[in-house]
């Protein structure tokens, strides 16, 4: 006959291997989770780089119709001040002087690109900084400009302002310096200033040489 004490003894036996199992199970997880809590860390957003102290100005953007035009200036300001870059107007003394163009063309997939191209000059009037990228968006390929929205415009411009800051938080108070970036022939696939798409058969930007 099996007594109360053996029936204790016994209870307690299996409590203790639950408990050591629990501890075991504790410990081969513990690495899972701190792996998943760095995976979510390395994931977050790298804040933008800041280039107080280095003035520029916005000379021209060329490509675009109006409108665009005019959207895109705006978007690229506010970019700017989120870089604690001052965009100042052509009657002070900028460090820099950018000039912008921006094309529309069909891409190998079928789909309408926005290419963009800044050049940066020094008060040489050397170009000492080259950003270009390529956006696609949702636009009709026969009228891109008139489907172009602004959250597509507040994207080149976050973008081109992400390489431009770089470029001046390393230029910053040093003596100005010439460097070139080579623009790659996708790049420079043409659209009439018009505004009409014209593909693989276009022009290239002569506006924004790759020299």
């Amino acid at each position: 006959m099996i007594s109360v004490m053996s029936v204790r003894a016994y209870a307690r036996g299996r409590s203790a291997v639950h408990f050591i199992r629990g501890l075991s199970m504790a410990a081969w997880l513990a690495p899972l989770a701190l792996a998943g809590c760095q995976d979510v860390g390395f994931e977050a957003s790298v804040p933008p780089r800041m280039a107080p102290g280095v003035p520029i100005t916005v000379e021209a953007v060329e490509g675009p119709p109006d409108a665009v035009q005019n959207a895109l200036t705006a978007a690229f300001t506010q970019a700017a001040a989120n870089h604690q870059v001052t965009v100042v107007d052509g009657g002070q003394a900028p460090r820099f002087r950018l000039k912008g163009y921006l094309t529309a063309y069909t891409a190998p997939d079928g789909k309408t690109a926005l290419a963009y191209v800044w050049d940066v000059f020094d008060s040489a009037n050397r170009r000492a900084q080259r950003v270009t990228g390529v956006e696609e968006t949702s636009a009709d390929p026969a009228d891109p400009w008139s489907r172009v929205d602004d959250r597509t415009l507040q994207r080149i411009a976050s973008k081109s302002m992400d390489g431009i800051a770089d470029f001046l938080a390393s230029a910053g108070s040093a003596a100005p310096t010439t460097m070139t970036a080579k623009l790659s022939p996708a790049m420079v696939t043409g659209g009439a200033a018009t505004g009409a798409a014209v593909g693989a058969a276009g022009k290239p930007l002569s506006f924004a040489p790759t020299q």
